[in-house]
């Protein structure tokens, strides 16, 4: 049997996305344990599965019903570095709502404090897991994705590019051997 290279990537994806589910399931009850004890660890947990409220506001007033574009900076760094972008896409595109995600609680406090002003939605970036990402598209519902750097998960590039929503990655390297 000769399988195309599309239906290869998609089993390969399926099983990659059945496979993380599965070992975030037998995870997911230590590591709630371990949050007890380091309780960093389960910071952002609920939005982190994606499960955010309505979008809403929390500096410029837009609010639900207009076209979002998402960018993500895993931490303080990332979101410095995106601070000048961002604050030109808002003065450039005014209509648009603008949501901001991290993966850290140092990223998130530091996005507060420079663009809670800027931003319409601010928040943590789902888990890498398909039952995450899809919970994230269906109340975010981003027109486009920018992430900074080369903070890339597979499962989140897949489904995103299922969904025909363009990714882009801001500053991001990759040396010819790791290509």
């Amino acid at each position: 049997m000769i399988y195309r290279k599309d239906d290869l990537d998609r089993l390969m994806f399926f099983t990659y996305g059945i496979l993380s589910t599965i070992a975030f399931i037998l995870i997911l009850p230590f590591w709630l344990i371990l949050g007890i004890f380091k309780p960093k660890l389960i910071i952002g947990f609920k939005e982190k599965l994606g499960w955010y409220r309505t979008l809403a506001p929390c500096g410029r007033g837009q609010g639900e019903g207009l076209k979002t574009i998402v960018f993500y900076g895993v931490s303080v760094g990332e979101v410095i570095a995106m601070e000048n972008l961002i604050k030109k896409t808002r003065q450039k595109f005014p209509q648009l709502n603008i949501a901001l995600f991290t993966g850290t609680k140092t990223g998130q406090e530091i996005a507060h404090k420079k663009l809670d002003e800027v931003c319409d939605f601010i928040s943590y970036f789902p888990f890498d897991f398909p039952f995450c990402i899809n919970n994230f598209v269906k109340k975010i519902k981003p027109r486009a994705v920018f992430i900074m750097e080369t903070e890339l998960w597979p499962n989140f590039a897949n489904i995103i590019n299922n969904k025909k929503i363009p990714l882009y990655i801001i500053n991001g390297r990759i040396s010819d051997r790791t290509y």
